[in-house]
This record gives structure tokens, sequence and C-alpha cells, in this order.
């Protein structure tokens, strides 16, 4: 019988097989991956495991603490990883509540399979990978070796360009990554893809349930999946794997990847405004538990009859005030007013084309057209300056903008507490200029700082009164939307529907139980690497630092929840779900 094993060894061991107490070395493979080993030995009869031995004598230096069942009916293993128990394990999934937006036809692809975690080592120059995490804050590429190993399947890319990802969490010792297999050439269809590092998730799940609810309810967006990485001669950790919105990710998800079908451009909003993101100060703290951008806390409850308290938190001025002026003035020239929330401008076209909304597919009409953005942002513009307004205005966003998919990334962030999304930081969203109906469409992406994971003001993220949500009132879309009645009723039917359907525990619970089990090995195997980056805040200390991984893992799933920025998963559902209910229920649900 032919074994297949993942694992990484110290250079004076190598990795053997224990069939029926009998010893058996496996050979590492230097071209496909130095993490993979091979090799021969009799089908077991009692059953296996693998174990790290010495080079000389193959002695047993430590093994797995468990048996492997013997293999039956086959001439090899599935391609197993050391110390892991299962190969594959079921999931329960999240039900679908609406159908799919008219514009998606994606691909299907094993990118994502649910219920296996494969393995991806990236080997090459450890110069060059040095010098990638020696500057974290700049976009150092280089080129590498990859080889993907899951447990059917093994692909290896030479030449895939490799480099650090992300904003923020570019300074945190365990970064993301982002990489692009050579041209010509794909991983199940997609080149760009991304390595999100989940450093800011205990539970190592919010990202994973955000994309799925977002599936759920019909968005186009990235699908989710994790994968262990190595470097080198390094484990780096636990990843999420997700897709980047670069070619040929557009003809992927509205095209079923036909390359004949003419589709449009493709913006992705950019808070750096394409500059150059900068660490804090070395060893500087993080952010207060409760603090909040541009503004303090407030200091009691939010009022429940949908007026905000004097100081809640939103980022920035309220709409048609302060540095974004009023509608249809001219705009200030500062960074403030160039932000990406869709704040009209001007008609210099040029100020769009700034870096906040970053380019990532030309359409077929030729290169991305900033008139569209510049039109789409003076139309709501427009709309808010209207001095009176009713359901008459409704046509003339339907022929703008597919508003289902806006109200429902809308509704999916104020569910979900989303704390780095278009209200909370103009981040993190797409717009789809779609070339059939010649409408934008609105999506999102990047959820790990969500359902109890915040770095706004806690209180409004998680209010029942989803009218003091962190911007809803300053943004221009939402500020302009809830002026006609129509999409006010139809943002509250969505947001009850959301929470009555899908977030809540009756219905998260089978994925959240299953989500544990499946990841509770790899999270302990995690936590217990040594990072390759430099953090550049403080880590802070609290309870969790002492306690045990598998013991954090599980408080952060169940609670109870110590500080409100960083809420339980059960506890943030609980609150959330009872506030909306309670809210929206007083005023007529």
């Amino acid at each position: 019988m032919k074994l297949f094993n993942v694992s990484l060894c110290p250079e004076n061991q190598l990795i053997g097989v224990v069939v029926d107490n009998h010893v058996y070395p496996l050979s590492a493979s230097d071209v496909t991956s130095s993490v993979l080993y091979t090799g021969q030995a009799p089908i077991a009869n009692v059953g296996y495991r693998y174990a790290c031995i010495s080079k000389d004598k193959h002695v047993i230096v430590s093994q797995e603490d468990f048996i492997r069942m013997p293999v039956r009916g086959a001439d090899r293993t599935l391609n197993e990883h050391y110390e892991r128990s299962w190969n594959q394990k079921p999931l329960n999934s999240i039900p679908t509540t609406m159908a799919p937006l008219a514009c998606i036809h994606r691909i299907t692809s094993d990118l994502h399979i649910e219920g296996e975690i494969p393995t991806i080592h990236f080997f090459g120059n450890q110069s060059l990978i040095d010098l990638v995490h020696a500057n974290q804050g700049d976009d150092v590429k280089i080129k590498v070796n990859m080889t993907y190993i899951s447990p059917h399947v093994i692909k290896h890319f030479p030449k895939v360009t490799f480099a650090i990802s992300g904003h923020s969490t570019r300074f945190f010792a365990k970064t993301s990554y982002k990489f692009k297999t050579p041209e010509g050439e794909s991983l199940f269809g997609y080149q760009h893809l991304k390595l999100r590092s989940i450093s800011t998730d205990k539970t190592f799940m919010r990202d994973s349930l955000a994309y799925s609810i977002a599936e759920s309810i019909g968005l186009p967006s990235s699908g989710h999946s994790y994968v262990r990485v190595y470097i080198n001669h390094q484990a780096v950790g636990l990843f999420g794997l997700a897709e980047m919105f670069k070619k040929p990710w557009v003809r992927n998800e509205m095209s079923f990847g036909n390359r004949n079908r003419h589709l449009g451009a493709l913006y992705v909003a950019d808070i750096s405004g394409g500059r150059k993101m900068k660490p804090p100060r070395k060893g500087s703290p993080p952010p207060p538990p409760d603090d909040c951008y541009h503004s303090k806390p407030p200091s009691g409850d939010c009022p429940p009859d949908g007026q905000p308290p004097e100081n809640c938190c939103h980022d920035g001025p309220p709409f048609g005030q302060g540095s974004f002026g009023p509608p249809g003035s001219k705009p200030d020239r500062t960074n403030h007013g160039r932000r990406s929330d869709l704040s009209y401008l001007g008609d210099d076209v040029h100020l769009y084309d700034a870096g906040y909304y970053k380019v990532k597919a030309d359409s077929a009409r030729g290169h991305a057209n900033f008139t569209r953005l510049m039109e789409l942002t003076q139309f709501i513009s427009e709309q808010y300056n209207l001095t009176q307004i009713d359901n008459s205005v409704v046509p003339l966003w339907h022929r703008k903008i597919d508003m289902d998919s806006l109200l429902r990334m809308i509704a999916l962030e104020i569910v979900i507490s989303n704390s780095d999304g278009y209200l909370t930081m103009a981040n993190n969203y797409i717009l789809y200029d779609d070339y059939t109906t010649d409408r934008i469409v609105f999506s999102a992406q990047d959820f790990d700082l969500t359902m109890g994971s915040a770095i706004q003001n806690a209180m409004l993220l998680h209010n029942g009164n989803y009218t003091v949500f962190p911007g809803f009132l300053s943004r221009p879309v939402t500020a302009s939307l809830m002026r006609i009645p129509k999409f006010k009723k139809e943002l509250e039917d969505l947001i009850y529907k959301l929470v009555k359907e899908l977030v809540n525990r009756e219905v998260l619970t089978p994925r959240i139980e299953s989500l544990k089990d499946f990841l509770l090995e790899d999270v302990i195997w995690d936590q217990g690497l040594p990072r390759l980056g430099s953090p550049a805040h403080r880590s802070g200390v609290d309870e969790d630092t002492t306690m045990d991984p598998k013991t954090v893992f599980l408080k952060a799933i169940y609670g109870p929840s110590n500080i409100s920025r960083s809420m339980s998963l059960y506890d943030w559902i609980d609150y959330r779900s009872a506030n909306l209910l309670n809210f929206l229920s007083k005023h007529g649900k």
C-alpha cells in the first residue's frame, strides 16, 4: 500500500508509518514539496499511525496519539496530515434564504470543498521570504514555488507571485498573504487568491459564517474555506482561503467563466486611498475596547424611537454638512473629502480616480470609466438634496442601481454588526457595473470584524435601533435611502427576515457546532506556532494569555464575554437577534 502524509520534522528526523507495531520510513519529495512524504507499507490488520523517526536508526521520536483505521479496498491512503485524526469531516450548512441576484452565474469549482482542510506549501529563496516579512507595510512581491495538497489532489505551481496582503492586519505577528498563479494556470479556475490570517478572531469562524450568510441571501461574493500554510521549512498556521476580486473573478462569478460574454467593470472600495499603510508606533497599545472613530461613545442607552443620541458615533459629519459639503457643492480637496463612501466630489472625474475606488476588472466597453462612479454619486447627492421626496423616485433608483443588491448589503452589515464595511468605514464593499442591465450592483467582502468582534462602538453596533448603527445616518447612500418610505420599509423587512430566518441561535448552531469540531485540532496547532511577522501593537495582557488554546477557542464560542468589543459568538447571536427583534416589533413588525 502506498502512503501519503503531510508533516514537518526536524532536520535529523523524517516521517515514518507504524503499521501493526512495525516502523516503515517514508521519503520527502524534494520536487513537489518537502512537507509531503510518500512510501510503501503493508496494509494494516489492526491500524496504523504516523511518527517522527530518527534518520539513522528509524527509532520513533514522537508519534500520533491515535490509531488510524486500516485502508480497505484501495491501494493507497488519502493525502493525510500528521496529527490530524480525520481527513474529511461533514459540516452542517446554512440554509438558502433568498434567490441569488439575477447577475450571478457562478462557476462550479473545487476550490472550496466543504469538510476538508488542504495544505498550501510555499517554498523558495529564504532571503526573499525574509525580505517580504521585514517590510510588512510594503507590497513586496516575490516569486516562489507552491504546492497545493488536499486529501485527493496534489497541484504544483512554479513561479507563483507571493506577497503580504491587507491593511491593518499587515502589522500583526501572523500576517495575511495573497498569491497569483502564473499566466495560463489557475487553482480550480482562480488566479488571484488571498490567505486571511484570522488574527482578530479567536473563534476562527466569523469570516466563514459571514461569507456563508452572504451566499445565503444571494449576494455575489467570494467563497471561503480553510487551508494549512507552510513557508519553506516552517509551519505558519491555519488560514482562511478567499477569492480576490481580480480577473477572472468577474467572469467566474457572472458568466460561468465564459470568456466570450461581455461583462462590466468591477470596483473595490479602498479606505487607504491607495496610500502605503503605516504601522502604529512600535509598542503602542491597541485602541481602547469601546472607542470609536471621530466621536465619543454615548453615555447611556440609545433611544428606541429611531433618533440617535447627541453624541452617537458616526464616521464623519452628517451627510450634507462639514467636509462633505452640501450636496452639489464644490468638494473639499482634503483626503477626508475623497473617501470611498460615494460622496459626490463635483464634476472633476479625476477625483474619483484618486485611489479610493480601485479598478479590479475593466469593462467590455474598454477601460473602467470613472464617469460612471461620478454620475452615481451625483445622483445620490441630488436625491438627498430634494426638498420633497416620496415613493415616486423609486423607479429612478432602480434605473441606476440594482436595489436588491444594495438593500441586502446594508441589511447584512447591520445584522452581522459589521465593524469594517460601507457604513462604519466606507470599506470592504464592491461595485459591479452590470453590462447587461446598465446598473450598479453592490456587495461586500472580508468579514473578520463582525458578529461580536468590533473596532467601533459596540453599544451602537449591537443596538436594536438600526438607525444608530455607526455611519448609518451619515453615509450618502443610507442618508438618502432613508428619506424614501418604500426603501425604508424594504430595508426593515430585510433586517427582520435575516434575523428570523438566518442570524439566530436555532439556525446557526448546527453550523457553528460542526465548525467547532472541524477546526479544533488545527486551532490548537495554529496557536502554538511561532510567527513570521513583527506586531506593531503591544499585545496587552488578558486572561486568555494564561489559558490553553483549546480553552480560549471554546470560550470565544460559548462565553462568557468579558468585553463588549469581543463578545463570544453565542452571546453575540442572542444579544443581536433579541435587540433587533425587540426594536422592530415595537415599530410594526
